[in-house]
């Protein structure tokens, strides 16, 4: 069952200049992990748009942990990956099931084979150090729909994955 965990009090704005409050939602999988996607409430009224999956979190606590480190920079980010969504559902709307709409499906979209693939070097000194530079480069990816490996570790679920992946 979807939770609101977050409302945030500032609105975010679009290309367009209207407004959206974004509402982090939630909701347990059977594996007991939680994932979070956003949904932004036109201000004035209307129809809310949705993100896909945003995270997956080991537990509730962490998701809301999660949703107050976000900023307005990873909101609009957000809020355009939700506007592609809608566009990219009405285009194939005659095809989809109603009953698969309630709640953002659990994956990153992303197929095998598309983008591109850059690699680069990370280094930090301390846990601390390597920690921040984790979470910043996990929201700029996330920004741009873009999944992270570390070394072959497969695809990275949450932020704390790539902090342990960072780690070794």
């Amino acid at each position: 069952m979807a939770e609101e965990l977050l409302e945030f009090e500032n609105t975010v704005e679009d290309g367009e200049g209207k407004s959206w409050v974004a509402v982090v939602m939630g909701a347990e999988r059977e594996d007991s992990h939680w994932v979070g996607w956003i949904r932004f409430d036109p201000a004035g009224g209307g129809e809310a748009l949705v993100t896909d999956r945003e995270t997956t979190q080991p537990n509730r606590g962490d998701l809301v942990y999660w949703a107050t480190g976000l900023t307005y920079f990873y909101l609009e980010g957000a809020l355009a990956r939700a506007r592609r969504k809608k566009d990219k559902d009405r285009a194939s709307e005659a095809a989809a099931d109603p009953a698969a709409s309630a709640r953002p499906e659990d994956s990153d979209g992303a197929r095998d084979g598309d983008g591109m693939r850059h690699r680069f070097r990370v280094q930090a000194g301390d846990g601390t150090s390597r920690s921040n530079m984790a979470d910043w480069l996990w929201s700029r990816l996330h920004q741009v729909g873009a999944r992270a490996t570390v070394n072959g570790s497969g695809h990275l679920e949450t932020n704390a994955d790539l902090r342990q992946a960072l780690e070794r």
